[in-house]
């Protein structure tokens, strides 16, 4: 099970005695009249010090959540059953807000009965050491690209996809990221060397799914997903990104570049920061005309190509990222990820 459920936002039933906020925002009209009353969600922390944000909304609670840091205190890895992963959540969240659901509430949380707004998979490969992972990104951050999907590079990470109502897909170093968001310090030492260890080297995939994409495909109820389902999904978009191990546009893809943008491209091509070369509202004219054909020259391409050939054991790009990932290690705790 080398998917994991890694984010949840969702609306559960629960009979609810008094609403459940952290504060109001009122906006008022210029004549004094209210527009918009906003309740802000409240945030409640687990015994790993992991917070989840809670809102009420009539007899519903909105929650939002990463369930394997709630559970285990990180998300190295962890559960792809999401029943399994969310209902120790819900009942923590009862009862740490005094809640007394009822009888109908529980049953509809066990039968997957809530209505999900966001989720989000995560996927980790291994792809040699930590040299490799950076050279790895660093071509990816060049030459991967899903068509007609924008790609974002901040810092190491790539992302492809835009986030909120749809979905994205980011690559990143784990390792890198675990550091700036480290697991919960209440851990064993000995366990947090692990963590540590069990990252070294490799490159987590996440995928964030939106509600517009929940509804499209049906799976924005907590029943619509299985194991199988989070497995074949997350799949499904990693095997949908292309992998340019010659950074070279097709010929036709060459042929329906504008005029105005051949002479850009070649720059980019031949390794010149192009973003020097313009004013600002000019280079984001260009790039965003470019991200179309999936050319991002926000970032110089390499002077030295590397071909597929090079890359760690001889395997091609596509070839590292094939496959249903780092299993969970043996020495885990079952708590953490029982599926």
């Amino acid at each position: 099970m080398p998917t994991m459920i890694d984010w949840v936002s969702c609306v559960i039933p629960c009979r609810l005695d008094t609403p459940i906020s952290d504060g109001t925002t009122v906006t008022l009209d210029r004549d004094g009249n209210t527009v918009r009353v906003t309740d802000h969600r409240a945030t409640l922390r687990g015994s790993y010090d992991t917070a989840a944000t809670v809102r009420s909304r009539g007899n519903s609670l909105l929650v939002s959540v990463n369930p394997a840091k709630w559970n285990a205190g990180h998300n190295a890895f962890g559960t792809n059953n999401l029943q399994h992963a969310i209902m120790p959540v819900f009942f923590d969240l009862a009862d740490k807000l005094g809640l007394m659901p009822r009888h109908a509430d529980i049953d509809a949380w066990l039968a997957g009965d809530y209505h999900l707004t966001r989720l989000d998979l995560a996927r980790t490969y291994h792809v040699g050491t930590p040299a490799d992972v950076a050279h790895i990104l660093a071509a990816c951050a060049t030459v991967t690209r899903i068509p007609r999907q924008e790609k974002v590079i901040t810092g190491a990470t790539v992302r492809l996809g835009r986030r909120g109502s749809r979905w994205s897909l980011s690559l990143y170093d784990k390792l890198t990221e675990m550091g700036k968001h480290p697991p919960s310090p209440l851990l064993p030492a000995d366990d947090q060397e692990r963590l540590a260890a069990w990252a070294t080297g490799k490159i987590r995939f996440d995928l964030s799914i939106g509600p517009k994409t929940l509804s499209e495909r049906g799976l924005q109820r907590g029943s619509a997903w299985t194991p199988e389902v989070a497995e074949a999904i997350m799949s499904e978009r990693i095997q949908r990104v292309q992998f340019s191990d010659t950074i070279r546009l097709a010929d036709d893809v060459i042929d329906t570049l504008p005029g105005t943008l051949v002479g850009v491209y070649e720059a980019w091509r031949s390794g010149r920061d192009v973003r020097r070369l313009f004013a600002p509202a000019t280079f984001y004219r260009h790039r965003k005309a470019l991200i179309a054909h999936g050319i991002d020259i926000a970032r110089p391409r390499p002077r030295v190509v590397t071909a597929a050939n090079d890359y760690a054991g001889g395997v091609p790009l596509a070839a590292l990222f094939s496959g249903p990932g780092v299993p969970v290690p043996d020495w885990s705790h079952p708590s953490a990820t029982a599926a």
